[in-house]
């Protein structure tokens, strides 16, 4: 992180230290580099993809991303965890000066997605990228990805971090429509089960600390609705603070 990203604690936003939200997510500007390539798509690592997007590269403009909201909410945002971009030195600099401009002006530093709309949106360079493309929180129709993001007060825990895991049979057994969040999980699960026997990532992935034995070959149905009601029960129940 820069030298001039201060530490020390401030009076500003409930006193949080500056640069603490930027801290790490910032190192996707590096992209901006890569000037072998003619265009990048950058995608989060909770982000999931379920169409192709080989037409992305297409996008002759410098910059796209998705609005933050669905379709007919005004927010003047675009979410960075999915990102069109053509690399080039120039905005790679140009943004570390907005970066260090803004941090001097203000006593709350910018996360990465108010600086990339500063120096993109603000300056009308940045085409829009269907909400499509950055469904989180609800469903949305086409169905182009799931964005398994945002904070744990309104989403749901990441899906390999949940207590709820469905088993491999619930998740080779779904294929009813998608209509709730929940369904996202178990298509993801359903799809890292597919992709461990398919690129032969068994003997990892038993060897990770994500790999739990006594939910993915254990549980049967209804195993993974049934820990979901529980947790929604506890959490219900849980006394407010």
């Amino acid at each position: 992180m820069p030298k001039w990203v201060s530490s020390e604690r401030n009076s500003g936003l409930f006193a949080r230290p500056l640069g603490h939200r930027i801290n790490g997510t910032h190192t996707r500007f590096h992209a901006l580099n890569y000037t072998e390539f003619s265009k990048i798509i950058y995608a989060d690592v909770d982000y999931m993809l379920m169409t192709n997007i080989d037409e992305l590269f297409d996008i002759s403009d410098d910059f796209a991303a998705s609005p933050c909201s669905r379709p007919g909410v005004v927010d003047p945002c675009f979410d960075a965890g999915f990102l069109v971009f053509r690399p080039d030195t120039k905005y790679y600099h140009e943004l570390m000066n907005l970066w260090r401009q803004l941090a001097t002006k203000q006593y709350t530093f910018p996360d990465d997605q108010v600086l990339l709309w500063h120096y993109y949106a603000l300056a009308g360079n940045w085409k829009a990228l269907s909400f499509s493309f950055n469904i989180r929180l609800i469903i949305y129709r086409p169905l182009n990805s799931f964005h398994f993001a945002g904070g744990p007060r309104y989403h749901p825990p990441k899906p390999w971090s949940a207590k709820c895991r469905p088993s491999r049979k619930e998740a080779s057994d779904f294929n009813r429509p998608i209509l709730v969040v929940d369904d996202m999980v178990i298509v993801f699960w359903k799809n890292l089960y597919e992709l461990l026997k398919k690129y032969e990532l068994e003997d990892w992935w038993r060897s990770s600390k994500l790999f739990r034995q006594d939910q993915e070959f254990v549980g049967v149905p209804p195993a993974y609705a049934d820990c979901i009601e529980r947790e929604r029960v506890k959490k219900v129940s849980k006394p407010e603070l």
